[in-house]
């Protein structure tokens, strides 16, 4: 093979394949990583399925065969190797190993290949120097051939030969020595090592810094093959792939992290380093000695452990040598047989083993203590018996030192001992040396006081030694101990001194006699004592002292002694019982029973029929008892026993009267209708019966029942003889109906309710008991002072003057500042000194935070105040007109107006909030409040009755504005029920501030109008009145927009050719003003006030505070001043009463032309200071929709919903019957009222009322209904707040029956005059009969006249009479005159649509419908061919037939012309689809699509006529039903659909667009809003059947 001499023989497991498997040898053999190789040639013999490799280095041939294990990857399988030296013959025969070159010289089996043997098994009995001699001459050498390293750890020597043939000289007849023999040895050659200990290596060394070191041939190293790293040796393990890389490496000094390391050869056999003559330079490290406390070193050798401690210290290989305190501690010869030793080793030995020594007398410990010889003495015994046999003790007397030695634990132990020892003897003896003994002066009362509060314990617990005694004859206090301790306690005792507090305290004569003839220390100590308090008493100079140690104390003990010394005092009314034998007899057994062995109490008599019992409380009062007795027993007396209800006292007297009827002694009298029952007779006999009712009264139990059905009370007394008997007899149980006042029973059916969109009263269930019945029973039984008003609804206000304070209403308000600091303000502060402090705490609690908000209502209990609740209220500070405070005052009026009526508070009590200090006008706040209050009323509160003003009498300016107040209302007087909803919003006066300038304030908004330039103006909104596409450049509007520049006029023209409602916003542009509103008006006052409406409403909605007009339509529209002014002062009073304006305040009207000033000025000048318009009837509604006056709520933008819905006047709610029960058990009670409630529940109905009529209910309506409901007793709920307006009725059955029918003719009578107005408006869209007037111009007549004249005609009638300005006239249809006694009118009859037919139908020739099939080929049969195939291409159209319906088609016409003037645009209409069967075709085509079949198909969005926008759908089963021939129907309508929303289940017409407003209606409904699919009409004549469609 040339260059490539050394052959390796490769067998594997491998799947024939030469160009494979050559490739991947080659890889792996040259890499000297794998596999140890090198430059190489691959040659594979497919014969023998086996591969020569050519190596060109022979190193490269001896490390592939020295490496156990080759394995290479094979088509992702892992192939073992077998490699050997045997060359394969051509013919497959094994061959002869090879040499280089193809040697011929056979290569000798037994050749030795290494220098270097082992002897194993060498002893320490085998001396070195006869291990050389034996070696010397076993191999015939000298000591310089050979050399000899020792590894004493694993009983081998290796000898290292300079020549090899000595080697194996030596390894082939060692074994034939026989002192070899003798020793046992055994020898083997050393195999040639591949790996390298490298020491001495720096601590940071990694194994990857080692490998790229050791593996750069520069420094003799090679590829690595493993690293093992030692680094607590510092020290590693290198392997090398190549034996020669171990050789070159010694050969080079080594360098790591360029500190020199030690390279050394390393054996697997030996599992260690050979170091050569490195090894024998390590020799075991000289001994050291290590002193120790030679009292510890007493002890060691006393308990024995020094013997432990050695044997300890062998582990270590250290030798310990204990005989005295300094140990010598030498290393043992073990330490260099360790297998791992390394240098370190050595060289750490001393302090490894000093640390070893430190750790095994770790455990014990010693301790010196400096005691003197005389203490020593004292204690020696003492210590020696408390030493334990852990511990050693030893004194130096010379040194004057006590040292203890041993166990850790047993020193610490006896330490403290002994310090605690030593500590008291010293102490001992230095008091015998100084104590002192000294005497003070000390009275004994304060001795007493002293000694209680502890100064003889403090005293002994901070000198234990001190004596102390008190020697009372003397009065002296002994102190005995050192003079120190003596001189702190004598100046901490007078220091006590000083705190000594006394108190005289004055008691009855009496007691003073008792207290007088007692031992004061004994009866001080047993009074005081036992409740710890520290006081004595004496009497000086005629009075009772206390002294005590502190204040606190003195008042404990003044209350101690007033509660447990008394003095009772008997009126004898009859003095001759005194001398009677009983009396002294009495007296004398008393006398013994208490006051032996002691005196507890004393009897006096006190002359004028007084006696006296003082002493011990509980004596005096068990004497008292047997003296009052007696006493008792002669004297008359009445006594009332009160009852809880009148029903109560009912039941005691009729069915329990065993209970008070059998004692002859006592008179009983029951009050007719009160709650008491008196008793007369002898005091004893008295209390007895009294205390027999008292227990009886206990024993029952009472309840009471409160029913809010409407019906209830006159129910029960039309059945109260039944009801009462079945409870008396089933239940034993007394029934009775509590009486209300007169003013309540005037209104107990009154109970109207109208319903609000915001307001829910939280009323209590049918049948709760009532909690504070007799407390307002007591409440109606006051007398009134002071002025008072009376609403419709029955809510009395009334004027007092007095203080808040005082008030007994159920609730009463506070007005508090806005820290909460009720001390801050006259009212509050009135108030919290009658409530307590507790009220203020409350309030913190309540709101949780440490201020509150203006408006913020804070809810309390009364606590001492006579109310039950306080409401306390943050009012703000009056802003001198601006208008938040005046809002806010009038939110809080009305926050604590419903937050009582939902407390069912049944009255409320007000100060005058804002008037005073906070700066409110003193005329504004009681007329704001009463407003408010006015307001409130009409709610018809069902809880709260009475609203007072308590008016302070001192401040006579808020008196008299509250009477004025009170007065302009009229006392006792209310306005009618249709005036009330308009007394709060009247016009203001008129002023004039400058010249041509004049202002009126309008409910909450101010009205200014002036001439002027609207261009300059700075309110937040301008008015523009533009053209239709709001691009209008002359008059007022040529000004505005080149004032604005043309950014606006651009905003106009993109805005204006949108879908808009004749108004639109922009931005300002250059003008001062934050927004410009465009409006296109037409020449029609009502067109102008609708706009005027629908700007107001927009300022609302976007929160702008003020917005400036032109005066519209009085330019180029040419309509007089008068009637714009007339319009816009409209506009403004809706727009004022429509709801609660919260953020519109400011409306100027500029007026270009000054003359047109005044014209404006008369209109408000009609208007001021009168109230607002009454709302129209019904009637007049329906006529002004049908005559063009749409609603407000047609105008666009909508308002945002208001906060409260403002509806018609209110009217009463019902008084509860309330109903009181008495039984023996409560059982008996509750089913009494189960049984009562039941009852009248059972004859309870409730039925509601639906109809879009009651939305137009008028007030005439409303007195009927309360004429009603007054006659007949029922409840009525009006709601009309949303889309489906009702009427519920609650109360008896019959009644409710019977309104029921009575509302439902009242809503049948609106609904035949809306029919009617709808007919007439209808019919003058198709016919307009009209009459010349005497100045020859044509009239049109109203639309009822013109349905009557066209019925008439219609009906063939030769005449007709109606009335003409009010005159009655003659209609001849033959001569079209109107005649009436001589004057005559020309009347004629238009056809109005007549020439709207499409112009594509075919002539009618006087029929009224006709079917038109259409020609296939026709363009108008294509277009409607087209729209059905589009989704139905798997139909086959038969025919499509046009149906011409000429009055059909003038209908639909209408209604389309109606909803595009209300939607003010023309996109209203579709082409839809609509599935049939062939049994409605001839119905449609005659009459139109008929709602009435609606629910036939589908109900799902509503039950009207359903059409679909793809005929797909409309052709489904379904709907389109195959006939006998196998045809279906389908038709393509016109519908107005209009402004659309989702519909729902159940809707019978669209619902409104605006729930506040539920005559505004949707138009259609649909499926769904974004890309809808079906549309859903509710009028028959808002779609046509223009085609059918025949298909199969």
């Amino acid at each position: 093979m040339g260059d490539y001499a050394y052959p390796v023989v490769i067998l594997g497991n491998w799947t024939p394949n030469a160009a494979k498997l050559k490739n991947k040898l080659q890889i792996y053999f040259q890499s000297p990583k794998k596999s140890g190789g090198g430059d190489c040639k691959v040659e594979y013999d497919e014969n023998s399925n086996s591969a020569t490799v050519w190596f060109k280095s022979g190193d490269a041939r001896e490390n592939v065969l020295q490496r156990k294990d080759h394995v290479i990857v094979i088509d992702s399988k892992l192939v073992n190797l077998n490699v050997s030296s045997k060359t394969q013959t051509k013919s497959g025969t094994s061959g002869q190993e090879v040499t280089p070159q193809a040697a011929a010289i056979p290569e000798n089996k037994n050749r030795l290949v290494t220098d270097r043997i082992v002897l194993e098994n060498v002893t320490e009995n085998v001396q070195k120097d006869i291990l050389g001699l034996m070696v010397e001459k076993i191999s015939n050498v000298s000591e310089d051939d050979f050399s000899v390293e020792w590894i004493y750890c694993i009983n081998k020597a290796v000898i290292s030969f300079t020549n090899i043939n000595d080697a194996s000289e030596f390894l082939a007849n060692c074994s034939k020595d026989r002192r070899f023999q003798q020793y046992n040895l055994s020898a083997r050659p050393l195999e040639q090592p591949t790996s390298v200990m490298v020491e001495n290596l720096p601590s940071d060394t990694t194994e990857e810094l080692l490998e790229l070191s050791f593996e750069r041939e520069k420094n003799g190293g090679g590829p690595i093959k493993a690293i093992k790293m030692m680094p607590e040796e510092q020290a590693a393990i290198i392997t090398f792939i190549a034996p020669k890389a171990v050789e070159t490496v010694q050969n080079k000094k080594q360098y790591i992290s360029k500190v020199p390391v030690r390279v050394y050869p390393y054996y697997e056999s030996l599992e260690t380093a050979l170091y050569g003559k490195d090894r024998s330079l390590w020799n075991l490290p000289k001994p050291f000695t290590q002193s120790i406390s030679h009292t510890l070193w007493i002890f060691l050798n006393k308990k024995n452990h020094t013997g432990m401690i050695k044997e300890h210290m062998k582990n270590y290989f250290c030798e310990a040598d204990i005989d005295t305190s300094t140990v010598k501690l030498s290393p043992l010869p073990d330490l260099l047989k360790r297998r791992d030793l390394t240098v370190k080793h050595i060289d750490d030995w001393q302090n490894n083993t000093r640390y070893m020594l430190h750790e095994v007398l770790s455990k014990y410990k010693t301790f010196e203590y400096h005691v003197c010889a005389s203490v020593w003495s004292k204690t020696e015994k003492y210590i020696e018996n408390a030493v334990q046999g852990d511990v050693t003790l030893e004194f130096d007397s010379a040194k004057g030192t006590l040292t203890i030695a041993g166990l850790a634990e047993g020193v610490d132990s006896l330490k403290s001992v002994l310090e605690e020892t030593l500590q008291k003897v010293t102490s001992q003896i230095e008091r015998e040396k100084n104590t002192v003994s000294e005497m003070m002066e000390l009275e004994s009362h304060v001795f007493y006081v002293l000694q209680k509060d502890g100064i003889q314990q403090r005293a002994r617990d901070k000198f234990p030694e001190l004596k102390i005694d008190y020697k009372p004859q003397d009065k002296k206090l002994v102190f005995v101990g050192l003079s120190n301790e003596v001189l702190v306690t004598r100046n901490e005792i007078l220091e006590k001194m000083l705190q000594i507090k006394q108190k005289r305290v004055q008691v009855e004569p009496s007691l003073l006699s008792f207290l007088v003839k007692v031992d004061n220390m004994e009866m001080s100590s047993e009074i005081f004592s036992p409740y710890n308090i520290n006081a004595q008493y004496q009497i000086h100079q005629g009075v009772v002292q206390i002294t005590s140690i502190s204040e606190q104390a003195l008042f404990e003990a003044e209350t101690q002694l007033k509660n447990v010394f008394m003095s009772q005092t008997i009126d004898m009314e009859d003095k001759e019982l005194l001398r009677k034998p009983e009396w002294l007899n009495l007296e004398a057994d008393l006398r013994k029973i208490y006051n032996s062995p002691k005196i507890t109490i004393e009897i006096k008599h006190a002359g004028n029929g007084k006696m006296t019992i003082s002493g011990i409380s509980h004596n005096v009062k068990m004497a008292y008892e047997d003296v009052s007795g007696f006493v008792n027993k002669n004297t008359h007396i009445e006594e009332c026993v009160p009852v809880q209800s009148v029903v109560l006292l009912k039941f005691i007297q009729e069915v329990k009267p065993e209970s008070w009827k059998t004692s002859k002694n006592v008179a009983v009298d029951f009050e007719i209708g009160g709650t008491q029952i008196k008793l007369s007779g002898g005091r004893f006999y008295v209390q007895e019966m009294k205390t027999s009712l008292l227990q009886l009264t206990s024993s029952l139990h009472i309840d009471s029942l409160r029913i809010s059905k409407p019906g209830a009370r006159k129910f029960y007394l039309e059945k109260e003889k039944m009801i009462t008997g079945i409870l008396m007899k089933d239940y034993n149980c007394m029934v009775m109906l509590q009486e209300e006042s007169i003013t309540a029973q005037e209104t107990e059916e009154d109970h109207m309710v109208w319903a609000t969109s915001t307001m829910n009263s939280s009323k209590k269930q049918d049948g709760e008991p009532s909690q504070n019945i007799n407390k307002y029973q007591a409440g109606k039984q006051k007398t009134r002072e002071g002025a008072e008003i009376q609403t419709k609804e029955g809510l009395s206000i009334i004027l007092r003057k007095g203080n808040i304070q005082d008030a007994t209403s159920t609730v009463i308000v506070n007005s508090i500042s806005e820290d909460l600091d009720l001390s801050k303000r006259g009212v509050s502060l009135a108030i919290l000194q009658t409530a307590g402090s507790q009220l203020q705490d409350a309030v913190r609690e309540e709101i949780g935070k440490a201020s509150a908000d203006i408006g913020d209502v804070i809810v309390t209990e009364g606590y001492r105040l006579q109310c039950l609740t306080v409401f306390h209220t943050v009012c703000p500070q009056w802003d001198n007109g601006a208008g938040q405070s005046e809002k806010d005052l009038r939110e809080i009026v009305q926050n604590c107006l419903k937050l009582a009526e939902k407390a069912e508070a049944r009255s409320i009590s007000f100060p005058a909030i804002g008037a005073g200090k906070l700066g409110f006008p003193t005329d504004l706040v009681p007329k704001l409040m009463l407003e408010e209050i006015f307001i409130f009323s009409k709610l018809c509160p069902f809880y709260l009755k009475e609203v007072f003003f308590i008016v302070s009498p001192s401040d006579t300016e808020t008196v008299e504005s509250f009477s004025r107040a009170f007065k302009s209302q009229g006392l006792n007087e209310e306005p009618e029920a249709e005036q009330l909803a308009h007394d709060v919003g009247l016009f203001g006066q008129i002023s004039s501030p400058t010249k041509g300038t004049y202002r009126m304030q309008i409910r909450h908004l101010f009205l200014e109008v002036l001439s002027g330039d609207i261009t300059k103006q700075t309110t937040d909104v301008i008015v523009n009145s533009s053209s239709p596409d709001f691009t209008l450049k002359t008059g007022v509007s040529k000004a505005i927009l080149e004032g604005a520049g043309q950014a606006v006029e651009s905003e106009c023209v993109e805005l204006g050719s949108q879908p808009n409602c004749g108004i639109i916003m922009t931005a300002p542009g250059n003008l001062p003003c934050r927004n410009i509103i465009h409006v296109y008006v037409k020449n029609d006052p009502m067109d102008i006030k609708e706009k005027i409406l629908s700007v107001l409403l927009m300022c609302e909605e976007n929160e702008f505070n003020s917005v400036s007009f032109p005066a519209l339509g009085t330019g180029r529209g040419g309509i007089p001043a008068s009637s714009v002014a007339d319009v816009l002062m409209e506009a403004l009073v809706e727009f004022a009463t429509r709801g609660k304006v919260q953020h519109l305040q400011t409306v100027k009207v500029l007026v270009f032309q000054t003359e047109m000033v005044a014209e404006f000025h008369k209109s408000m000048q009609a208007r001021e200071s009168t109230a607002l318009p009454k709302q129209k009837s019904w009637f007049s509604k329906l006529t002004d929709f049908f005559h063009g006056e749409k609603t407000s709520s047609e105008s666009k933008p909508k308002p945002k919903k208001s906060n409260t819905h403002i509806s018609r006047p209110m009217q009463r709610n019902t008084i509860p019957a309330s109903f009181l029960f008495c039984a023996e058990s409560l059982q008996d009670v509750t089913k009494a009222k189960e049984y009562l409630e039941d009852l009248i529940l059972k004859e309870q109905m409730e039925k509601t009322i639906k109809d879009r009529c009651i939305a137009l209910l008028t007030t005439e309506n409303i007195k009927q209904i309360q004429e009603l409901q007054k006659q007949h007793r029922v409840r009525i709920t009006l709601d009309d707040t949303n889309s489906h307006p009702c009427i519920q009725l609650e109360g008896l059955t019959r009644d409710v029956m019977t309104v029921d029918s009575e509302i439902r003719d009242m809503i049948k009578e609106i609904e035949r005059a809306e029919s009617l107005l709808r007919e007439a408006k209808i019919q003058s869209y198709l016919v307009q009969w009209q009459f010349v007037s005497q100045d020859d111009k044509p009239e049109p007549f109203d639309a009822l006249t013109n349905l009557s004249l066209e019925k008439a005609f219609q009906s063939k009638e030769s005449q007709v009479e109606l009335k003409i300005e009010n005159k009655d006239f003659r209609v001849n249809f033959q001569t079209l005159k109107a005649e009436t006694w001589g004057v005559t009118f020309d009347v004629k009859r238009i056809d109005l649509i007549g020439a709207s037919i499409p112009n594509y139908w075919d002539p009618m020739n006087h029929s009224e419908i006709k079917l038109i099939e259409l020609k296939t080929d026709s363009k108008e049969f294509q277009e409607v061919n087209d729209m059905f195939v589009a989704t139905c291409s798997n139909f086959t159209v038969k025919k499509i037939e046009r149906i011409q319906n000429t009055s059909l088609w003038k209908s639909y016409q209408i209604k389309k012309r109606q909803i595009d003037e209300k939607n003010n645009h023309s996109n209203n209409e579709k082409q839809l689809f609509h599935g049939t069967s062939v049994d409605s075709i001839q119905k449609i085509n005659a009459h139109g699509f008929n709602r009435s079949f609606c629910g036939k198909n589908a109900v799902v969005y509503g039950n009207g006529t359903y059409f679909a926008v793809e005929a797909k759908y409309s052709a489904h089963s379904t709907y389109s039903t195959v006939d006998n021939l196998g045809q279906k129907y389908m038709y393509l309508a016109r519908v107005v659909v209009g402004n659309y929303t989702r519909g729902g289940k159940g809707l019978r017409e669209p619902p409104p667009k605006d729930p506040s407003n539920p005559t505004d209606l949707y138009d259609s409904v649909v499926d769904k809003m974004d890309n809808p699919e079906m549309f859903v009409v509710f009028h028959d004549v808002q779609a046509y059947p223009e085609y059918l469609i025949t298909f199969s």
